[in-house]
This record gives structure tokens, sequence and C-alpha cells, in this order.
């Protein structure tokens, strides 16, 4: 991870602004926050839990038994599960902290 995901710029200093291909004068940038439900899960757990294969682009990419986290984010209004997806360990731990209750 280069230091530079650790820290926030204003849009026009953002090295990825100077590099994004989609890049609009008109747009500003903005940090979100989700609460989402997670547990460890390989890819080749995760996509046996979805009774689906596994993408041959990502099986090339990572590997099945790449360490991951089956991800489930909250549901829209009238669902009782939320979209599920699967996030390489390495790239959730960048992204998420545990959320402890007292």
């Amino acid at each position: 991870m280069s230091s530079d995901q650790n820290n926030v710029y204003p849009p026009d200093e953002s090295p990825q602004s100077q590099t994004c291909e989609t890049q609009d004068d008109n747009m500003e940038m903005y940090l979100g926050s989700k609460l989402i439900k997670a547990r460890p899960m390989n890819m080749a757990q995760y996509f046996a839990f979805k009774n689906r294969q596994i993408p041959e682009d990502m099986q090339k990419k990572f590997g099945a038994d790449t360490a991951g986290y089956l991800v489930e984010y909250e549901p829209d209004a009238g669902e009782t599960v939320g979209y599920q997806s699967w996030s390489p360990r390495e790239v959730f731990e960048t992204a998420y902290r545990p959320v402890r209750y007292w």
C-alpha cells in the first residue's frame, strides 16, 4: 500500500485526480463510509457458498485459496439480506476496521 492511500487531499492535489481516466473538472472528491458485516472466507469457499463457479479472470488474478472475506452490505428497503460480495484479505483489512459494541 502506498503512503498516498492513507492521506486525504484537496481535489486539485490528489494523485488520483491527475491520473483518473474519467476525470471531470466539475466533480468533487468525497470520502464515504458504510457499515457492513463480514467473515473470513477464501475465494473458493465464497463461490461454493454462492453456488457459483469461480470466474476464470478471478481464478487467474487471485487463485482459489486466496484469503479474504465474505462481505454483506446493509439490505435495501424491503429486502432481508444485503448485497454480498467477496474481498481479498489485504484489500478488506486496508479499508475496514472491526466495530466493537460495549
